[in-house]
């Protein structure tokens, strides 16, 4: 899934005894206009906690406090940071999906997990399919369980909304009517897809509804698509052999001839690099020529579905 869609809002606070975390679990650009509301009162709630923080902080914790006032301020969150914070979870239950990026519980992602005292998020894009997980502590502050509830249990612990604005009984559907998107249904399960199951299966959903801003919900997942938005087919790739470096995109509409799941972004790369090693002295333009005809060549596609990102190496 691509990293734009990824980290939208998150807000921070960090205290000196424990970490508190007001946010959004892998909000999603499409819909940051749609829910701004929503988010500001997320962020709202961020920067309260902080200001509660901020006089009683130890001296010691300064610094990381600092740091998460800042994130709460500016909206921009560190997901590494948050990695390490879930990371305390996983021998309860808590999984890193790798294959989607999401948090998983109970071979459902996260729609919400409650913390008291150290880290409350939701994620709205899985109402309906996934999971609301509440986190128990003894009077040692150590986890003892963590176990899963329903959208009004998560509710009454957590004193939140569920889900992205105003009450608890709106579906996936009707949440997507109200932020202009389309709703689909799909049959198929991504639990136990690699990274690379993972990609071919949203590429085809992808180019299936690529003609319409969608959200796709099969059984224990849902993907959210922009109309016209293109797939990554490469890295930028540079090599010191040339003071070009290159990114090729796709259009979806590649899949009216080929089966875009074979698309091969590892095979891409070493087209590209063979392209800039063996084109020392080209300019931009043929660069970007050369490498959409080989990558054109090797999947068999019109060269109209490509396009080639071509930049200087500084």
């Amino acid at each position: 899934m691509d990293s734009k869609k990824r980290r939208v809002l998150k807000t921070v606070a960090a205290a000196a005894a424990a970490v508190i975390v007001v946010g959004v679990l892998c909000s999603c650009s499409p819909f940051y206009g749609k829910v701004g509301e929503m988010m500001e009162s997320v962020a709202s709630v961020g920067r309260e906690k902080a200001e509660e923080i901020r006089a009683g902080r130890d001296a010691e914790y300064e610094g990381v406090t600092e740091i998460a006032e800042a994130a709460a301020d500016s909206g921009e969150y560190d997901e590494q940071w948050e990695r390490e914070l879930m990371k305390s979870y996983e021998p309860f239950g808590v999984t890193y999906h790798e294959a989607s990026g999401d948090y998983w519980f109970n071979g459902k992602p996260l729609a919400g997990i409650r913390d008291a005292g150290y880290n409350t998020m939701t994620n709205g894009i899985f109402i309906g399919i996934g999971a609301y997980v509440i986190v128990e502590r003894d009077e040692n502050e150590g986890i003892t369980r963590i176990y899963e509830t329903d959208a009004n249990g998560f509710a009454d612990a957590s004193g939140m909304t569920v889900g992205t604005a105003d009450d608890l009984g709106t579906s996936m559907e009707q949440r997507a009517e109200e932020w202009g998107y389309a709703f689909h249904k799909e049959r198929g399960s991504v639990k136990d897809m690699s990274r690379e199951e993972f990609a071919a299966f949203e590429a085809k959903l992808h180019a299936k509804y690529r003609n319409e801003d969608a959200i796709v919900e099969v059984d224990d997942y849902a993907f959210w698509f922009e109309k016209d938005e293109l797939m990554n087919l490469s890295s930028f790739c540079g090599s010191s052999a040339n003071r070009y470096g290159a990114k090729v995109y796709a259009d979806y509409a590649a899949a009216d001839e080929m089966d875009i799941s074979t698309l091969d972004d590892e095979k891409t790369d070493g087209i590209i690099f063979d392209v800039l090693k063996s084109n020392q002295g080209a300019t931009a333009k043929e660069i970007e020529d050369k490498v959409k005809k080989a990558i054109a060549d090797e999947y068999g596609i019109s060269e109209a579905y490509l396009i080639v990102k071509v930049e200087e190496i500084d």
